[in-house]
């Protein structure tokens, strides 16, 4: 019985350090980072490209599929920090091997507006990250760069946690 509450204060700290990013002055919402991608692109929230895109992240991490970007992969894995039943959201710097992947690097087909609103994605984290902010990529999902030790690092609402089912056999 110990064990679990120790487990769920391990769990209220780290969701306590995403709450405080949200808190943050520099926090920029998933919503104005998108707007900003899309008044650069002139296109809006009911365009056909942004439609696409969003069933895209919400198929990938509903079905914790690698997210790959132009500087950094978001992987969904277990980390013995947060339960060792649970898949959390982790920054990795390749996608996985044995997991299906969306890419947000560029658009596979000829589609030029497509392409060109996932590089000015692509840029717009970048520009925000090298300014300090803490940048919400996806809802539930934050991304910075730590003053400690200047890496990428990724916090996560209690949202997008997942818990792993055990088959059967």
């Amino acid at each position: 019985m110990k064990r679990n509450k120790e487990q769920e204060q391990q769990l209220f700290d780290a969701y306590q350090a995403y709450n405080d990013a949200r808190a943050e002055d520099s926090f920029i919402k998933y919503d104005k980072l998108i707007a900003s991608v899309l008044l650069k692109n002139n296109i809006s929230f009911n365009s056909e490209i942004y439609i696409k895109f969003v069933e895209k992240m919400t198929m990938a991490i509903n079905k914790h599929y690698d997210l790959l970007f132009r500087d950094f992969v978001i992987t969904f894995n277990v980390n013995g920090r947060f339960g060792n039943d649970l898949l959390v959201p982790m920054i990795a710097n390749f996608e996985s091997s044995n997991n299906e992947a969306i890419n947000f690097r560029e658009a596979l087909t000829n589609d030029t507006k497509a392409s060109q609103f996932l590089y000015d994605l692509n840029n717009e984290i970048a520009r925000l990250l090298n300014q300090k902010s803490y940048v919400e990529i996806f809802p539930n999902i934050i991304l910075y760069i730590s003053p400690n030790t200047e890496h990428l690092k990724l916090l996560f609402s209690r949202e997008t946690v997942s818990k792993l089912v055990t088959p059967e056999v």
